[in-house]
């Protein structure tokens, strides 16, 4: 069964750029991984320290494989010195309009 999730990392003040460097380096590799099947970056308009990841899994193997890869364990040694606060939402889908319109990747 496949993982959607929001995660949602939130910089501390004066870091936005350092974070979203980041976050940026994240994407490339991520894409590469065998069980990404949607992971998109974004920033808050109304709150600009705020980064969002969406994410689609192929499995909760692949995430955690994904959150333990060396892109990502490497880019979390700054966690200390750039992050407030790191949220990762997991998703669980409602239906009940259009399918074509409610499912990401």
């Amino acid at each position: 069964m496949s993982i959607t999730l929001i995660a949602t990392i939130r910089a501390k003040a004066g870091k936005e750029k350092d974070v979203e460097s980041v976050c940026r380096g994240f994407l490339a590799p991520t894409h590469k991984e065998s069980g990404c099947l949607f992971y998109a970056l974004h920033q808050s308009q109304s709150d600009p320290r705020s980064f969002i990841f969406i994410e689609k899994w192929r499995s909760q193997e692949d995430l955690s494989a994904h959150l333990n890869s060396s892109h990502i364990t490497a880019g979390f040694k700054r966690k200390e010195e750039l992050i407030e606060r790191i949220d990762i939402s997991p998703l669980i889908p409602l239906s009940g309009g259009d399918p074509r319109k409610e499912t990401i990747a």
